[in-house]
């Protein structure tokens, strides 16, 4: 970048040459290099001569291939925005997602016979590790999606009616995208009845 800035700067340099003995260079408030044939109006701005007769980089330092040349808006712009992808990108590495190693059903148990529940079920299960960045839990009652999907391994599901169930349970990314999954496991629900 700086040879650029360089290689550009001489050129610059060499095409005034042309038209004027004497060129001047200076940095404003900003920051900004600047080079002319005409000295700054600013009185604040102190300017320093370039002989142009001496080579870039060669007992000349103004147009020293080691002068810092000041980066212009654009460049600021698109260094910021590139600091702030890598800031991104760090941050998303050090909050890496654990894999999950299992995740267990814990209520009901399987092949548990459950009675007179008012519809109401009550699930549990225990996940390892437990739930990782913005990740959910969505329980799954005969194949089929209840509730909505929650930070919490315990849920409340209604209705659920007498009758052979299987349960399961998914974890579910930010996306909505299944990225682990408990095996089914299958409970019973009776209502006791009265005889007549």
């Amino acid at each position: 970048m700086r040879q650029l800035f360089t290689a550009i700067a001489t050129v610059a340099l060499v095409s005034v040459s042309a038209h004027a003995q004497q060129v001047y260079r200076w940095v404003d408030d900003d920051g900004v290099v600047h080079y002319s044939d005409q000295p700054p109006e600013s009185p604040r701005a102190d300017a320093e001569s370039v002989d142009l007769n001496v080579p870039p980089g060669i007992d000349n330092p103004v147009l020293s291939a080691n002068t810092p040349a000041a980066p212009d808006a654009s460049t600021v712009s698109e260094q910021a925005a590139l600091t702030g992808l890598l800031e991104q990108q760090e941050r998303a590495d050090e909050a890496e997602i654990v894999p999950y190693t299992g995740l267990e059903i814990t209520s009901p148990e399987a092949g548990e016979v459950l009675w007179n529940i008012a519809t109401q079920l009550q699930v549990a299960a225990i996940l390892t590790p437990s739930l990782q960045g913005e990740h959910e839990i969505q329980w799954i009652l005969d194949g089929q999606a209840v509730g909505n999907p929650a930070r919490s391994t315990s849920q409340t599901i209604t209705p659920v009616y007498r009758d052979t169930n299987t349960i399961a349970e998914n974890v579910l990314d930010e996306q909505g995208r299944t990225v682990y999954r408990s095996n089914a496991l299958t409970f019973y629900v009776q209502q006791t009845t009265r005889g007549r």
